[in-house]
C-alpha cells in the first residue's frame, strides 16, 4: 500500500533518528491508563521508535506502516512480539474497537486528518486514547534552519506535511 510521502531511500537514516523522550512516553501511558498486556496500535510506524518504547512497557503493540522499507527495517528493530502489518492512517486494516490507545509518532501529519480520525475511532474502544506526537524541529534556531535550507536546495518542492 503506497502513499504520496515516499520514504524508502530515506528508510536507513530514519533508524538513526532519536526516539521520543521517555517522560513523554511515561505520561502517555498513565494518563491514557493502558497497562502492561493491553493492545495498542502504532501507525505509521516507520522503523519502530515508537513501537519500541511502548514495547518496553509491555504493552501488545501493532505497528501499522505503508512504505515496505520502512516497515522491513522496523521488523528487524523491534522485538519479536510486535505484530507489523502495511496500512495506512486512512485504513489501517484492522479490526474495529480492539485497541486501548492508538498512537502517531511523527506521522499524523502526513494522512488525511478527517479520514484518519474517522479510522482511528473505528479501531479504538469505547473511551480508547488517541495519541501523536513528534520531536519537533525548532526552525528559529539557526542550525535548525540552516539544515532545513540544505534540504529545500538537494530536493525539490520539499516537504513535512502539517503540523
Amino acid at each position: 500500500m503506497k502513499t504520496e510521502w515516499n520514504y524508502t531511500a530515506l528508510a536507513p537514516a530514519y533508524l538513526k533518528r532519536p526516539d521520543y523522550a521517555d517522560s513523554a512516553i511515561d505520561q502517555l501511558v498513565e494518563i491514557s491508563g493502558v497497562r502492561a498486556g493491553d493492545p495498542v496500535c502504532d501507525i505509521g510506524a516507520g522503523v519502530g521508535h515508537l513501537t519500541r518504547m511502548l514495547c518496553g512497557r509491555d504493552l501488545r503493540v501493532v505497528a501499522v506502516e505503508p512504505n515496505d522499507a520502512m516497515r522491513e527495517l522496523g521488523t528487524e528493530h523491534t522485538p519479536d512480539n510486535v505484530t507489523w502489518h502495511e496500512g495506512t492512517g486512512e485504513d489501517t486494516g484492522q479490526r474495529d474497537h480492539r485497541f486501548k490507545l492508538v498512537t502517531f509518532g511523527s506521522s499524523f501529519n502526513v494522512t488525511d486528518r478527517q479520514a484518519t480520525l474517522k479510522e482511528v475511532r473505528r479501531i479504538l474502544v469505547s473511551r480508547g486514547w488517541f495519541a501523536c506526537m513528534w520531536n519537533h524541529r525548532d526552525l528559529t534556531d539557526p542550525l535548525q534552519a540552516q539544515i532545513e535550507d540544505l534540504i529545500r536546495e538537494e530536493i525539490p518542492g520539499y516537504g513535512y506535511g502539517t503540523r
